[in-house]
């Protein structure tokens, strides 16, 4: 559960407030120290004092009167000029007021809470170990098969397993054998690189080859049947010797408790 808290302030609007521990604060966009406006001093007037006029008395020549003209109407009388009082001027000050404006933040994203936090990561890991897998599964099932039949369409179950013994034994175990050596001689070179319980298999390779190959052959299809069930059976207990013997080579002083039937 989570809750979206906002207190309202007046002049500045709803702010949001975050209660939840586990949710990242709020960035308001106050994280600097704001720069207020300074203030500026009001500038305090002086009264000045208008300087006082002296008025000078002028001689005026007072003429005749005509008895015709009548009598001039005395002028009103003038204020008295006094001095100035001074005012003093006064100068507004500006007071500037720092207004912070709260920058709208979207609301985070609310993560998953509950089993879900557990659940949906271990979904992700399993996921990505399973894709993991299936690779390596299928580098492995390819290598299989381009170690297992490359080259071998077109050819009979017994040449096809006595070309899989030769490939086995010169890639895992590093026996070349001459291209002049017969076939029973390559037997013996089969037989002595193999332990003593890989002879037989060998052995009925060897022989069902060298007749398919040198000899007459198996007559009827069921001979020729039997054959290549006999040939599929061998190359399997074959296999299986010259894998173990290739991968004891990796155990460290094997050889001293190693049986050797």
């Amino acid at each position: 559960a989570h809750t979206w808290v906002e207190a309202y302030f007046p002049g500045y609007g709803w702010i949001e407030f975050e209660p939840t521990a586990a949710q990242a604060p709020l960035d308001r966009g106050d994280s600097e120290t704001p720069i207020l406006p300074t203030e500026t001093p009001a500038a305090t007037s002086t009264p000045t004092a208008t300087p006082t006029e002296t008025l000078t008395p002028t001689p005026t020549l007072s003429p005749t009167p005509d008895p015709s003209q009548p009598p001039p109407t005395e002028p009103a009388e003038e204020p008295a000029f006094s001095p100035s009082t001074p005012t003093p001027t006064l100068t507004p000050t500006v007071t500037a007021t720092p207004i912070i404006v709260p920058t709208s933040q979207p609301p985070l994203s609310q993560q998953p809470s509950g089993p879900l936090a557990f659940i949906l990561p271990a979904l992700v890991t399993a996921l990505i170990g399973l894709l993991v897998l299936a690779v390596i599964a299928g580098i492995g099932v390819f290598v299989w098969w381009w170690w297992e039949w490359r080259g071998m369409r077109g050819l009979s179950p017994v040449v096809r397993a006595y070309a899989r013994m030769e490939r086995y034994t010169r890639g895992l175990l590093g026996l070349n054998i001459p291209e002049n050596r017969t076939t029973l001689e390559r037997r013996g070179d089969f037989t002595g690189s193999l332990p003593k319980k890989a002879h037989r298999p060998v052995v009925a390779i060897t022989n069902m080859y060298t007749e398919e190959r040198y000899g007459r052959g198996p007559g009827s299809d069921v001979e020729v049947q039997q054959h290549a069930n006999s040939a599929e059976k061998a190359w399997k207990r074959t296999r299986e010797h010259i894998l173990s013997n290739y991968f004891w080579r990796f155990v460290p002083f094997s050889r001293f408790f190693r049986k050797d039937e």
